[in-house]
């Protein structure tokens, strides 16, 4: 698993540690990991989860109690886009969740922007 990504678990409140609980692929060159907003302000149950490779993205919704896999879409040709913020220009993706939708900007490789939204089929 050297070099691989994974996701973890952890829960300080409970007092346990990190936990692994699943792997991506080797060639996911970055991951973005976004909790999804419940119109009950309670407790997040699901994550939206934006991995970038060489040939484009995959964005999944995962359910962060399972860490189960509960739909995906695959954008061929397609980069998150970045702004710039805070001290030392860190890097931040342009992505947004409200509720259960996922905004974000994405930029192709003719670098042109676009703007996708996802919803989650719940």
């Amino acid at each position: 698993m050297e070099g691989q990504r994974r996701l973890w678990s952890w829960s300080p409140l409970n007092g346990s540690g990190c936990v692994m609980k699943t792997t991506l692929s080797r060639d996911t060159e970055r991951v973005t990991l976004i909790s999804m907003e419940s119109k009950q302000k309670e407790t997040v149950t699901s994550f939206w989860c934006i991995e970038e490779y060489a040939q484009g993205m995959r964005i999944s919704l995962w359910n962060a109690e399972t860490y189960r896999e509960m739909q995906y879409e695959w954008l061929p040709e397609l980069r998150l886009r970045d702004h710039l913020s805070g001290p030392g220009n860190y890097r931040e993706p342009c992505a947004v969740a409200y509720q259960e939708t996922l905004l974000l900007v994405g930029m192709t490789q003719e670098r042109r922007f676009q703007i996708l939204q996802f919803h989650s089929d719940d």
